[in-house]
């Protein structure tokens, strides 16, 4: 059952990802981001709390790809202190 066609005809699509378990340089992301541009792709960037990187997050924002927050916990006293950083994170960027 197909609810919405693809844009221009398309038949497939390509998802890219990143998961941050590690920090990632200032040159890294830049180098990445570059090539992105030059291809005229679009990603979506996870950041987890302990390689969070506000001017990093910022500056894949405005070079128009998604950004989002997770966590490493479930169900723990941790999990509810990152959904307070991401929060507070969140109220600080409305406005952006």
């Amino acid at each position: 059952l197909q609810f919405n066609k693809w844009p221009e005809e398309y038949k497939t699509s390509l998802s890219i990802r990143h998961d941050f378990d590690r920090p990632l340089s200032d040159e890294q992301l830049n180098n990445i981001l570059s090539f992105y541009n030059s291809n005229e792709y679009k990603s979506t960037w996870f950041w987890l709390k302990k390689t969070f990187n506000l001017k990093q997050i910022q500056h894949v924002l405005n070079s128009g790809h998604e950004v989002g927050l997770h966590s490493e916990y479930i169900g723990s006293e941790k999990f509810k202190t990152e959904l307070t950083f991401f929060h507070n994170y969140q109220l600080s960027m409305q406005g952006y």
